[in-house]
Order: structure tokens, then C-alpha cells, then sequence
């Protein structure tokens, strides 16, 4: 099979718009280590495409960012470090500004920015969505 995230373009923060993390925002903690090889795929980032797209994200300095597309509000920051051969995330936030963005979960939200990597950045189709928290 054809690796295609090779022959795509990096995305860029300058692509789309890319309003900053507010300064409401909570640590999340994601446990989480990828193969050090996935890397080059999921920098690329995601560039919207049609209306239903809803997520534009583009990697900066080892930082991922999750903005939503209709609005460029950064809804997660997610920090990568490398040791050898994995990949871990060592800091992630998410936007708290209720005007923003209304889940105020940081387990769904640390459960979230895992299955937009794997889904979205990775590929994975067998990704399962995660639990939406009560109300």
C-alpha cells in the first residue's frame, strides 16, 4: 500500500485561521506514546477541504494544535517529545472559555485529542470515539 501522507504538503498555521489558546485553559494528562516513526504523518496536519471538515490542524516547534474550522478557535494544544523510539505527548491543554467551547471534561477531553491523533493525523479508521460525558 501507498504511504499518500508522503506525497502531501506539510500544513501551516497560516493556512487557515488560527486564533491563540485563550487564556482559560486546564492541563490535560494523556498517557499516550506513539512509534517515533508516525511522526512524519501526523506533522502534516489536517487542511479542511469542504464544509464538513471540521478540524484544521498543523504542527509547530513538536507542538500540535486542534483548531475548529468554522471559527480558528484552538480548542487543543498537544506537545510531542522524542526518546528513541517513541513518540509521548508531555503537555496537552484544552480551551476552557465557554464561549468557545462548552465540554468542560478534561477525561473526555484527554480521551478526545487521542482518537483526533489517531483518526485524523494517523489514519486509524478502527478508532473508537470516546464517551461523551453526562450532563
Amino acid at each position: 500500500m501507498v504511504d499518500l501522507s508522503r506525497h502531501r504538503q506539510k500544513t501551516t498555521k497560516d493556512q487557515w485561521r488560527s486564533n491563540p489558546m485563550p487564556d482559560e485553559f486546564n492541563k490535560l494528562v494523556v498517557d499516550k506514546t506513539y512509534h517515533t516513526g508516525q511522526w512524519d504523518r501526523m506533522r502534516l496536519g489536517i487542511k479542511p477541504e469542504e464544509m464538513e471538515d471540521k478540524w484544521f490542524i498543523y504542527e509547530e516547534n513538536y507542538w500540535i494544535y486542534f483548531h475548529r474550522s468554522w471559527t480558528g478557535n484552538c480548542i487543543y494544544k498537544v506537545k510531542f517529545e522524542m526518546n528513541d523510539e517513541t513518540l509521548s505527548i508531555s503537555d496537552a491543554y484544552a480551551n476552557r472559555n465557554v464561549e468557545q467551547y462548552t465540554i468542560n471534561n478534561n477525561e473526555y477531553d484527554s480521551d478526545f485529542v487521542v482518537w483526533l491523533i489517531d483518526r485524523f493525523l494517523l489514519n486509524k479508521k478502527d478508532s473508537s470515539f470516546p464517551k461523551q460525558p453526562s450532563e
